[in-house]
Parts: structure tokens; C-alpha cells; sequence
């Protein structure tokens, strides 16, 4: 059975044992990183084993990527790059991604809440899974793999409303929007900063607030307003990230501070890039959430330097101010999520899907085109 793959070669001299498709090229910071499919192997499950007892065997429909896969991505060039000087005719390849959709198609013994047939996806609860021997957080780095062996625990049944597109886009932006909005305790009076508006987790989190006449975004053009006002905001403000000064000398920005008289919350995918412009845009008492870096593979003079601590402590502590971090979510939000899904209250930003030998079209959308506004997924051959 074929799975995707990202590869070391375009052009391998050794595929012995090997089925594998034809291969594509996409450019990730330098890096040429090919992709694939290739039949990989079929995992063994035995009900009967006690190894079994709390798995699922799956059957992937689909998946996607998010930004943290490309940390993932390049580790793989790196290493790739390396093995390719000691073993340059070696064909490596390693399944990718971290959100997905699938079929049950075995279950173990302790299994009672997932029957054959079901339709599911990953449960990323964190830090901890209670009572249960599951560890927590994402269940897999190779969300790609068409077949897979998981914990029962880190899986959930989706809605019968749910398309194979929104699932596999699903539990990471969902799970970690939620339970932000839990953390920051959002209500209808609260007057929210949504940053880097175009980002995965800035959309997951403008379709979940209701409220849209408190809602204020950032992005870094305007090419997008019209999907935004879609959306149902109403306030958006287009900033300058080559401009220094950035914030400061932003008049729409200026005149959004007037009119909210600073915000009660801040939700901000990139604490190293906001941060330090950010504090002198919040109330007393606001709350500041961050679920990421935005240089997690280069350094940039856009992180926080020791000269702005100083300012930024001192604002903190005047205004009472709650700086908080926030890592994927809890049980109760993704039920939350997927329940306000079922009831059409809450809707997934899909850009694109991809099938068939398009894979390096698939990459090359999720991190390499200014265009994308939303997840992109790859859907598998019902085969």
C-alpha cells in the first residue's frame, strides 16, 4: 500500500525491493527535498497479542502539515544531505505530517469506544492523557503513512457532517485555538488582537470567536480582505514587517488603539516577532497568548533582544499584564471544537487539496506560496 514520502533523491541509483512512484522536487530554505509515494510496508496487528490490547490499526484518507513538520522536513535535508556523502546511492525516505483522517480497520481487545469502520483523528491531548498508559501530545510525526498502528486514547470519531478535507486539517489548529480561548477566558466583552492574520492558527482562532465586532486582526497585506470580511470580521489592519518602527509608525494602528482604548486580550502565533511591539497596545489586566516561534530555523534581528526586557518587564508589571504560553490542548477542547463543528458553528479554513502524483504541488502549497490562505491536504486514493 503507497504512502507519501519525502526522500532523499530525485534520481536514486539503488531502489532495490523498492515500488515506489515517480518523484518531484520541492525547495524548502534552500534544501531541494524530493517526494513521493512509495509502497511501504504493512504493519503486523494480532488482536491476540497483548501489545494490542489498547491499539487501533488505521487506514490514513488523508493528511496534512503544519508548521512545526517543517522543522521535521528540514532535520530530514540535513540528515539526508549527511547520509548522501557515506551512502550516495542509498534511496531515504520517511513518512511526514501530523494531522490526519482515517479508517478503523482492527482494533485490540481493550477498544470500546471506536468500531471497525469508524472514522477518526488525533487526539493530541496534553501534557498528559488521564488514566490512561497513552503518552501525550501528538500521537505521530508520520501522519503520511497510509497504515498505522495508535494508542485507542489518541484518537477520536469525528462528526457524520465532517468532509475528509476538514478532518484531516483538524485536531492541531482546533484543539490549540480552543483551548487558548479557554486560557484567555474570551467572552463577547472583550476586545481581542488577533496577530499574523494569514497564519494557520490565526484562522483557526478568527472562526472560532463569535463575536466578530471585537475582533481586530493583523496581516501583512491586504490581498486577502475580502476572504476576511467573508469570515465576518470587520476590523483589519495591514502592517509593515521590513518597516522598523513597525507598529509604531502604523496610523490604522494608531487609530485601532483609540477606538479600543488598548485590548483585553492579544492572541499571537509568534511570540518572537510580536511581543515586543505588542505590550503598549494592552489594557490593565490583559492577557497576552502565544502558541509559537516564528524562527524556529533561522536567526532573524526580529527576535527579542536583551535592550527591549527592560520595557517590556516594566509593562508587565505596571499593568498587570499575563503572559501566557500555550502548547496544543485538553481533552474537553477538542470535544468542543468538533461539537461546534457538528453544529455548524465552527468552520475550517481549507485552501487546497491534492491527490495522486501531485505531492511535490502539496508541499510546495503548504510552505513555499504566498497565495495560501488556509490548510492544505492531501487526499489519498480510496484503493
Amino acid at each position: 500500500m503507497y504512502s507519501v514520502v519525502i526522500s532523499s533523491s530525485t534520481s536514486p541509483a539503488n531502489t532495490e525491493g523498492l515500488e515506489i512512484g515517480s518523484i518531484g522536487t520541492f525547495n524548502l530554505n534552500g534544501f531541494d527535498i524530493g517526494c513521493c509515494l512509495v509502497e511501504t510496508d504493512i504493519p503486523v496487528f494480532d488482536q491476540k497479542d497483548t501489545v494490542n490490547t489498547n491499539n487501533v490499526l488505521l487506514k490514513k484518507l488523508a493528511f496534512s502539515c503544519n508548521y512545526r513538520d517543517k522543522t521535521l522536513l528540514m532535520n530530514f535535508a540535513v540528515n539526508a544531505r549527511n547520509y548522501a556523502l557515506e551512502a550516495p546511492d542509498e534511496f531515504l525516505f520517511a513518512c511526514i505530517g501530523s494531522d490526519f483522517v482515517a479508517r478503523v480497520i482492527d482494533k485490540g481487545a481493550n477498544v470500546e469506544h471506536l468500531n471497525i469502520g469508524d472514522i477518526v483523528i488525533p487526539n493530541d491531548t496534553y501534557p498528559v492523557v488521564l488514566n490512561s498508559s497513552a503518552n501525550g501530545g501528538i500521537p505521530t510525526n508520520e501522519a503520511s503513512s497510509r497504515l498505522q498502528i495508535l494508542h485507542k486514547d489518541k484518537l477520536i470519531r469525528v462528526p457524520e457532517n465532517m468532509s475528509v478535507p476538514d478532518a484531516a486539517s483538524f485536531t492541531i489548529g482546533a484543539q490549540t485555538v480552543y483551548s487558548i480561548l479557554r486560557k484567555a477566558n474570551i467572552d463577547d466583552t472583550k476586545k481581542i488582537l488577533i496577530t499574523s492574520a494569514r497564519s494557520n492558527t490565526s484562522l483557526f482562532a478568527i472562526n472560532a470567536i463569535k463575536n466578530k465586532d471585537n475582533l481586530y486582526i493583523l496581516t501583512s497585506s491586504s490581498d486577502n480582505n475580502d476572504k476576511f470580511y467573508e469570515m465576518g470580521v470587520k476590523n483589519i489592519v495591514t502592517v509593515d514587517y521590513g518597516n522598523p518602527s513597525l507598529f509604531n509608525d502604523t496610523q490604522e494602528l494608531q487609530k485601532m488603539l483609540i477606538a479600543t482604548n488598548g485590548f483585553d486580550v492579544i492572541i499571537d502565533p509568534f511570540i518572537d516577532i510580536h511581543l515586543k511591539y505588542l505590550i503598549n497596545l494592552m489594557k490593565f489586566e490583559a492577557s497576552y497568548i502565544s502558541c509559537g516561534l516564528y524562527h524556529q530555523f533561522t536567526v532573524d534581528d526580529k527576535i527579542i533582544h536583551q535592550s527591549d526586557l527592560g520595557r517590556i518587564f516594566a509593562a508587565l508589571i505596571q499593568n498587570n499584564i499575563s503572559i501566557m504560553g500555550n502548547c496544543l490542548g485538553s481533552g474537553p477542547d477538542i470535544e468542543s471544537a468538533l461539537n461546534d463543528y457538528a453544529n455548524a458553528q465552527y468552520k475550517i479554513p481549507v485552501d487546497s487539496v491534492y491527490s495522486g502524483n501531485d505531492i511535490a504541488g502539496f508541499f510546495n502549497r503548504s510552505y513555499n506560496s504566498k497565495e495560501r490562505f488556509g490548510k492544505v491536504v492531501y487526499v489519498y486514493d480510496e484503493t
